[in-house]
């Protein structure tokens, strides 16, 4: 029963961002096999639910499609990035043209094309605004793709201004 109102749970919050999420009983009893623990109860359930569902499902949510030729893209070196949305904010649609014909480009969206992840001016050396946290996955020897990106576009404009 526990594990009903665990997976119902996650259903009610996904249900929230329109998603479905159906979890079959052969996929509810592998949890309850793997993820009882006699000496812990319950807490390793939430831990599996964690890894197995909820991981799996922000994955597919959150992978996030860069506009080709963008200042993200080039940081990234790629097309597709997984990163985790992070806040609650969300662009209001009815806005959507006014600001891209102001400039402001959506270099980044959710897989569904419904969320803007990422925007941009794509003709300044480094204007970019996100719906993620790159301080998370950033290491003092491992800078997030769009740390770098922003020291090296902050070298270039120093060095040309001594030029």
């Amino acid at each position: 029963a526990i594990v009903q109102l665990m997976l119902k749970d996650l259903e009610n919050r996904l249900r929230e961002r329109q998603i479905i999420l159906k979890v079959t009983p052969a996929a509810q009893e592998y949890i309850i096999r793997t993820g009882y623990d006699p000496v812990y109860g319950a807490r390793p359930l939430k831990r599996l639910i964690q890894q197995k569902v909820e991981t799996l499902v922000a994955r597919k949510m959150i992978g996030e499609e860069l506009l080709p030729g963008s200042t993200l893209e080039r940081c990234y070196g790629c097309g597709l990035v997984q990163e985790r949305h992070r806040h609650r904010y969300e662009l209001n649609p009815a806005y959507a043209k006014t600001l891209q014909d102001a400039g402001l480009v959506f270099s980044g969206t959710s897989p569904d094309g419904r969320l803007v992840e990422t925007v941009e001016l794509t003709q300044r050396p480094f204007y970019v605004g996100v719906q993620y946290h790159p301080e998370f996955k950033s290491r003092p020897n491992r800078p997030h793709p769009l740390f770098q990106g922003f020291i090296g576009a902050a070298a270039a404009h120093a060095h040309k201004g001594e030029a």
